[in-house]
């Protein structure tokens, strides 16, 4: 008898298991189709410039020995542009991206402003347009 009470458990518990294993497996997949959102208009480019910068900028305040780490800091750089949804593989579109935006003065003052809190130990502000969701 208590062995039935035990087996009975324990299949409990496995179909508990399998129940969570199917929820995990079923975010990871929603996720992913986040990951490949293309952004179309010049207000989504600018926007994810901004946040992605914005991040890196406070990674830098909370380890400043990234800038001692030049190949940590592009691939830190990179992962923070894919966040955003730029297109880190499509080096000429980066390249592109990267001249349109380096010597633009809205977004450096808004990189500025929206990482300062993490100077302090805070988080960032990100900057949001009428066109993110």
């Amino acid at each position: 008898m208590e062995e039935e009470g035990g087996n009975k458990k324990g299949k409990i518990i496995g179909i508990i298991i399998a129940i969570i294993i199917i929820i995990i497996l079923l975010l990871s997949f929603k996720s992913c189709n986040f990951r490949n959102k293309v952004l179309e208009s010049e207000t989504e480019y600018f926007s994810a410039f901004v946040n992605a910068n914005t991040d890196f900028t406070c990674e830098i305040f909370k380890d400043d020995t990234l800038l001692l780490q030049p190949e940590i800091a592009e691939v830190r750089l990179n992962e923070m542009y894919a966040k955003w949804y730029l297109p880190v593989e499509d080096d000429a579109t980066m390249i592109n991206i990267l001249k349109k935006y380096e010597n633009n003065e809205e977004a450096t003052a808004l990189i500025s402003k929206n990482s300062a809190k993490c100077k302090d130990g805070g988080e960032p502000i990100y900057y949001e347009t009428e066109t993110n969701e």
